[in-house]
């Protein structure tokens, strides 16, 4: 049986890979963070995390601070990152989450 050439696998592994963008987590206080209901970060303090190679679009972030959830819709970009604030001072100096 004849096998097929490498090149159109790595060609479509990098199509996918040039539409993956990062998500950069800065967390401010103990925090976890799930995605389609597996979780993605913990952290028990403040942190930095980055999530790469996510597919482009809209995913729904399930963030949880103190006991409480909270859903996050986050437009991944396609090439680039977003940021997602967790605990951080926003406008009007109350602390949440945003995204930045």
């Amino acid at each position: 049986m004849p096998r097929a050439p490498a090149i159109p696998i790595l060609a479509a592994f990098l199509s996918l890979a040039a539409r993956a963008g990062t998500v950069v987590v800065e967390a401010a206080v103990p925090t976890e963070i799930t995605l389609g209901g597996q979780p993605v970060v913990q952290t028990f303090g403040p942190a930095v995390v980055s999530l790469p190679d996510l597919p482009g679009g809209r995913q729904v972030f399930v963030v949880w601070r103190e006991g409480r959830s909270q859903p996050l819709p986050v437009e991944v970009p396609e090439k680039g990152r977003v940021r997602l604030l967790v605990g951080a001072q926003l406008d009007g100096g109350r602390r949440g989450i945003g995204r930045g």
